[in-house]
């Protein structure tokens, strides 16, 4: 499957609708390309995020409620248990531990994990989108 954002092209290689044992109702579409990048999708609030997994970022090692990441001030603003509710196909991270920061830039935070299946961390920087740039079956 193919999700065009913006000018770029990404080849999908897993879908999955998730939430969290904090708010099981909302639930999110999440893709995961080929390329390391993943689409975020919140339908109950219309926005969509893009991000890409850097690994394990050291500034956020035993998740702080505050850190100093690319000289910005970052607080921790959520602290949950992400649930895949249907994965849909292909490959998809399972459900994860997770801790959200933000910054006084709203249109980027950074979300840090610990995946339950893997033991593995993926600290993801995410940007938001806007939702009418992204064509494809989502």
């Amino acid at each position: 499957m193919k999700i065009t954002i913006g000018k770029e092209q990404h080849t999908c290689i897993g879908q999955a609708i998730i939430s969290s044992k904090g708010n099981p109702e909302s639930k999110q579409i999440k893709y995961f390309f080929e390329n390391g990048k993943s689409l975020l999708i919140i339908p109950d609030e219309n926005i969509a995020y893009l991000g890409i997994n850097h690994g394990q970022i050291k500034e956020f090692d035993n998740f702080p409620p505050e850190v100093i990441f690319n000289g910005e001030k970052m607080k921790q603003v959520n602290a949950d248990y992400q649930i895949e509710v249907e994965k849909i196909f292909g490959w998809t991270e399972g459900e994860c531990q997770f801790w959200d920061y933000e910054s006084n830039d709203e249109n980027m935070f950074i979300s840090t994990a610990i995946l339950t299946k893997t033991n593995q961390r993926a600290d993801v920087i995410l940007n938001r989108i806007d939702t009418n740039s992204i064509k494809g079956p989502c």
